[in-house]
């Protein structure tokens, strides 16, 4: 019979064995897995000739977006995709701004290539499921205006549409710009995209990967109106792509940068928007949690659900190991923890003072995005709205 001391010591090696799962054992899954795999979801001719390439349609939901509308627009047109094979559609999220005469001034540099809808504002799943059903091409590709395409990039991310099983191709976010990139937050996300992508490339070698972020380009017979303000966009098409058995591919050569700055505080508020937003998509496709979505409910549950959770483990191993009998190894479990979470602390108070140590601002970083996880698991149980507009 286990001993009360031994069920904890159970519940804290298991609770270490899901955090070592998600950043080393996963990762190291999916090199063995993907290692035996052809690479039939990223094999692709990429397309020259222009009289054979598919119309586009980018959308953009904007809000207070007259900052950033023209270079986002004009990002797009310099991208080197054929002009006429191009179409912007611009969904904008109420007039609080000037925008749409940001816009009307492009309409003369690209003739009959933009149009723009001012609507009720309602937040951005709400303009996207307006403006969405007015396309008329084959394609569309959703991308926020402080996003910066690089040459060709759209041509990268149409080629593996050759391939009739895929649904979407996601884009590779590069996180370079803003005014102070050395920050505990941009650093800190930089290192985890880096992270993420060999994840998101590994899985769609697989199979197709489960995790989106912000850019993606969809086929059109694909599109259902997202259900509510609580899900997230993004994740939304790419998991109804995995539920309609279609392929969500990441191609890590279409870069398109980020110019928004990153701060550590801002980066807590976009992971719980991030964690609620996604629990909410989740619930909606709970289906492809069950075996019979084979790899993608692995991906999902190891990419996703465990992942969210992390808190949870380490609230479990720091509440039970108060409760263990006195032995040598509480001693190293209570140290350990106190060493860690002291030097997190340190990290957040050296990045507010700008005092710059790497480690310390990775060990932030890891805390503020934990702190960022449990405010979005409370945020999901509330049923907050999670598609209002921020701006960290």
């Amino acid at each position: 019979m286990f001993s009360l001391n031994n069920i904890l010591l159970l519940i804290i090696f298991i609770s270490i064995f899901l955090i070592i799962y998600i950043f080393f054992i996963y990762p190291i899954l999916l090199f063995i897995i993907s290692s035996f795999k052809k690479n039939d979801n990223l094999a692709h001719t990429d397309l020259l000739d222009t009289e054979n390439l598919p119309e586009i349609t980018i959308v953009i939901a904007a809000y207070n977006e007259e900052n950033n509308i023209e270079d986002a627009i004009n990002s797009i047109f310099n991208d080197g995709y054929p002009h006429n094979k191009l179409k912007v559609l611009v969904g904008i999220d109420g007039k609080t701004d000037n925008t749409d005469i940001k816009i009307q001034e492009l309409q003369k540099q690209y003739p009959d290539r933009i149009e723009y809808k001012i609507l009720a504002h309602g937040g951005k799943n709400s303009v996207l499921n307006q403006i969405i059903p007015l396309i008329t091409t084959k394609y569309f590709m959703v991308m926020d205006a402080d996003l910066r395409l690089r040459k060709n990039t759209i041509g990268k991310l149409v080629s593996p549409m050759q391939n009739k099983s895929t649904g979407i191709v996601l884009a590779n976010i590069n996180i370079s710009h803003g005014t102070n990139q050395t920050n505990a937050g941009s650093l800190g996300e930089r290192t985890y995209q880096k992270f993420e992508t060999y994840i998101r490339t590994a899985e769609t070698k697989i199979k197709s990967t489960v995790n989106a972020f912000i850019c993606l380009l969809c086929k059109t017979e694909l599109f259902e109106k997202i259900p509510n303000a609580l899900v997230c966009d993004d994740l939304f098409f790419v998991l109804l792509a995995n539920y309609k058995h279609k392929r969500v591919v990441f191609r890590e050569d279409a870069i398109i940068d980020e110019i928004s700055s990153k701060s550590l505080h801002g980066e807590v508020r976009r992971r719980e928007r991030m964690v609620a937003g996604s629990l909410a998509t989740i619930k909606h496709f709970w289906k492809l949690l069950l075996p019979s979505y084979g790899w993608t409910a692995f991906f999902l549950w190891s990419h996703k659900l465990l992942r969210y959770f992390i808190p949870m483990y380490l609230l479990i191993i720091a509440i039970s190991t108060l409760f263990l009998e006195s032995s040598t190894l509480k001693d190293i479990l209570i140290y350990s923890q106190i060493i860690i979470y002291s030097l997190s602390i340190m990290g957040v108070i050296a990045e507010k003072l700008k005092v710059s140590i790497l480690p310390l601002k990775l060990l932030s970083f890891f805390l503020m995005m934990n702190h960022g996880f449990v405010r979005g698991i409370i945020r999901f149980i509330a049923g907050e709205q999670n598609s209002s507009w921020k701006r960290e």
